[in-house]
């Protein structure tokens, strides 16, 4: 049993050891294919190395390749800025060249200049010695209103009436406040000096052919508008206004001084007056119209109505802060354009009615060449208590309650003449408004003056006069409502007195009826009251009324200046 237990024993241990020797075997056979397989990894690597290595060094070869081709571009660059250097240095001494050559150039050109306003000035120091000397020989010759000699009165009237004696020969006799009459201040109402007069008769639609050749087109259609209602009253005609003797030596200096530039839309060497008291074409005569208000200021209140053919009524009411540097009274005879300055008027204006403007405040500055100078225009609005500039406003801009009017319809003309064709057709006999004092009499109230489709005939005075008419029409190409228009005006006061404008169908449209008096302290014709028909619509409005403001526009009240009309001194007003 021993030996068999050591026979099994052994047979155990020879079987554990041949267990173990196969095991150990495998291990080492496992251990091969680990080292086959680290070898064949390293392998790997090493080719991955090479291959890394070779990539390397085909990038460093590129980017050799690259730094080379850079090199080459920076220096073609360098080569280039440096090129484009030295063409800029050569033309920065091109310029400089060029800049001596100018300013020796200017040099020269400012040596002439210089030589010429020497010129000048030495010129204009003759030309004020000559004025001079002119002024002293006008204000010791014609010291007093030279009487009217030949054919022509001092204002450039025919002296002479006419051939049936209803126009009466120039006197010039009525020389301030007449006789029994009371006129104590400007501002005052006047008094008539005519007021006892009657018609000579009346033109009415029933026997308008028998006076027709001396009636305007204007006039002849409200009679045939108004065939009922409009007729014209024809009082005695009168030519006794002694004109201011100031005012007439400066028309004087005028006649051989004063002449138009710009066209026709200036006027240079001109002293105040009627600049052509002997006109040779239109745009002469329509200067003398639009210029020949002999007042240097315009203050009081003015309203303006329209009337509706049923009988409604739109009012504005104005006050005036305003005046003109050409009539100045300081001005002495030979004192022109060049010194008065460019404006021929300065008006402030502030809305009384209707009561949602009451308070708004308007300066205006006039120039008297409307082309070369714009109208300037300032407005002081109180809801904003602040001051703009107001739009530039002119030719046929509507204005006035209703619109009825366009800006240059203001006391017949006024604004530029550069948008018409002007034709100075002549003289022509015509009944036109004239010493018109009834009208303005403050007992008459509106509701009686301003009647439905034309104010009242009973307060209406017309004369016959001799009048310059004028026709103006659109250029082609230019725009206004107004496509032709004709102008009357008197020839011995050169107010516009009769307007007809034409639309541009060729129809008769507005119709102008323009007041004229004489003032006493003043001593000349001024414009008054004026009605502007629409045909159309049968409406008209009524202007520059005084009958219910309390009193007469003054003319002669001390001028403020211009530093008065300033955006500045308008808003000081404001605050």
């Amino acid at each position: 049993a021993a030996a068999a237990e050591a026979a099994k024993k052994a047979e155990a241990e020879k079987a554990a050891q041949a267990a173990e020797a196969a095991k150990k075997a495998e291990a080492e056979k496992a251990a091969q294919v680990a080292a086959a397989e680290a070898a064949k990894k390293a392998e790997a690597k090493k080719a991955a190395q090479a291959a890394a290595a070779a990539e390397a060094a085909k990038k460093a070869e590129v980017e050799k390749a690259a730094q080379a081709a850079a090199a080459v571009e920076a220096a073609k660059k360098a080569e280039a800025e440096k090129a484009a250097q030295a063409a800029a240095a050569a033309e920065a001494a091109k310029k400089a060249e060029a800049e001596k050559a100018a300013q020796a150039a200017a040099a020269v050109e400012a040596a002439k200049k210089a030589e010429a306003e020497k010129a000048a000035q030495v010129a204009a120091a003759e030309a004020a010695k000559v004025a001079v000397k002119k002024e002293v020989v006008l204000n010791k010759v014609e010291s007093t209103v030279p009487k009217a000699t030949g054919a022509l009165t001092p204002l450039g009237g025919e002296v002479a009436g006419n051939a049936d004696g209803s126009i009466p020969k120039w006197t010039g006799s009525m020389n301030g406040v007449p006789r029994g009459l009371v006129y104590l201040r400007s501002g005052d109402p006047y008094p008539d000096p005519y007021a006892k007069e009657k018609p000579l008769f009346t033109i009415h639609a029933g026997n308008m052919e028998q006076y027709a050749q001396r009636m305007s087109e204007g006039t002849k259609a409200l009679m045939e508008k108004f065939p009922d209602t409009f007729v014209m009253n024809v009082y005695p005609s009168h030519r006794d206004g002694k004109i201011d003797d100031l005012y007439v030596q400066r028309t004087i200096w005028n006649s051989s001084n004063t002449e138009l530039v710009n066209g026709m839309d200036g006027l240079h060497n001109y002293t105040g007056g009627i600049p052509f008291p002997k006109p040779t074409n239109a745009a002469e005569v329509m200067w003398n119209g639009r210029i020949c208000h002999p007042h240097p200021t315009l203050d009081g209140t003015m309203d303006d109505v329209a009337v509706y053919l049923n009988g409604n009524k739109q009012m504005r009411r104005q006050s005036y802060v305003s005046e003109f540097p050409f009539a100045y009274k300081s001005n002495a005879i030979g004192t022109v354009d060049d010194q008065i300055g460019v404006n021929a008027a300065f008006v402030m204006v502030t809305v009384e009615k209707p009561d949602r403007q009451k308070g708004q405040i308007t300066i205006v500055h006039e120039a008297l060449d409307q082309v070369r100078n714009e109208r300037k225009a300032w407005v002081y609005i109180p809801g904003s208590r602040r001051v703009r500039r107001a739009p530039t406003v002119g030719f046929d801009t509507p204005d006035g309650p209703g619109g009825l009017v366009t800006i240059d319809d203001s006391l017949g003309f006024n604004g530029a003449m550069v948008r018409y064709n002007w034709k100075l057709v002549g003289k022509k006999e015509i009944y036109i408004p004239y010493d018109n004092y009834k009208f303005d009499d403050p007992t008459v109230d509106y509701d009686t003056l301003l009647t439905p489709g034309h104010a009242n005939p009973d307060y209406m005075r017309y004369e016959l006069h001799r009048v310059w008419v004028v026709e103006a029409t659109l250029k082609n190409g230019q725009r206004h409502v107004y496509a032709k228009r004709r102008f009357y005006l008197d020839e011995d006061s050169w107010q516009i007195v009769l307007v007809d404008s034409y639309d541009g169908r060729g129809n008769l449209w507005r119709v102008g009826i323009l007041n004229t008096l004489y003032d006493f302290l003043l001593k000349g014709y001024i414009a008054r009251a004026q009605v502007f028909h629409d045909l159309q619509s049968g409406a008209y409005v009524a202007m520059r009324l005084v009958n219910e403001t309390g009193g007469q526009m003054r003319l002669l009240d001390t001028p403020q200046g211009a530093d008065f009309y300033t955006p500045a001194h308008l808003r000081s007003m404001g605050r």
